[in-house]
């Protein structure tokens, strides 16, 4: 194959190819510039990060391939220490979530949803001076409460998995313009302090056992299109919605 005499390549796109077996590991061992790599829609089985750092990597993409196993985690932080994007969702992808993400400053999007992940989520994912905006870990088998939001978090999905508690007051001090917590564990009343989120503009929070009334400031809260509180324990009294700018509403099967 010609690409194993490249040695100056910084970007490759393999998408929907046939491409299938082990990660390309080679290709970051040839070239040390590398700043993105996308092989989604293959049949990858495994992945390999590299022997060596590459400080200039700063995506990847390896969604929708058949990969199995854990994520490396013993120097990901290391090896990839610029890395902004990572994409490694709807795969086969089993254990835990490397607390090594934590140790990544640079990190904007991590998703890995669609996979088997399971255990608590670290909560180093969420430490001071992260850059994190979109988190996104739909359709796992993650348990524990849910961690409180990062400073500059814009969206986090969480929806399908087997989350417990209540949410937590920290999602205050968030930029959030995104939150899915649907069909999880939770528990609890909804936080009237969502009201306050400035830029929240989607709430879906279905299918829990969540209690208590749909606070009036979450209704006039200006930014909010979409709001979707199925499925759980609500009671009292409905707000109106005619100041609202919502899209979407859905509250049907509650008390």
């Amino acid at each position: 194959m010609f690409l194993l005499h490249q040695n100056s390549l910084t970007s490759v796109d393999f998408s929907s190819c046939r491409l299938e077996g082990l990660f390309l590991y080679w290709l970051f061992e040839n070239n040390t510039k590398f700043t993105e790599l996308r092989v989604r829609n293959c049949s990858f089985t495994v992945l390999q990060l590299p022997l060596h750092p590459l400080t200039s990597m700063r995506g990847i993409d390896v969604s929708d391939n058949n990969i199995t196993g854990q994520i490396p985690d013993k120097n990901i932080s290391s090896v990839l220490p610029n890395l902004q994007y990572l994409n490694l969702s709807r795969n086969h992808i089993q254990g835990s979530i490397s607390r090594e993400f934590g140790k990544m400053s640079l990190f904007r999007t991590l998703d890995l949803s669609n996979n088997h992940l399971s255990e608590e989520i670290p909560k180093n994912i969420s430490r001071d001076g992260s850059q994190l905006k979109n988190l996104k870990l739909s359709n796992n088998r993650l348990y524990g409460p849910v961690f409180p939001c990062l400073k500059y978090l814009e969206e986090l999905y969480l929806d399908n998995n087997t989350l417990y508690g209540s949410i937590p007051n920290g999602f205050l001090n968030s930029s959030l313009q995104v939150l899915s917590l649907s069909y999880n564990n939770l528990v609890g009343k909804l936080p009237s302090l969502i009201g306050n989120f400035s830029n929240l503009a989607k709430l879906s929070l279905s299918n829990n056992h969540l209690e208590g009334t749909i606070p009036t400031c979450l209704v006039e809260h200006q930014p909010l299109l979409y709001l979707e509180v199925s499925n759980n324990n609500l009671t009292g009294y409905v707000p109106p919605f005619v100041n609202s700018s919502m899209t979407y509403i859905h509250l049907s099967n509650n008390r």
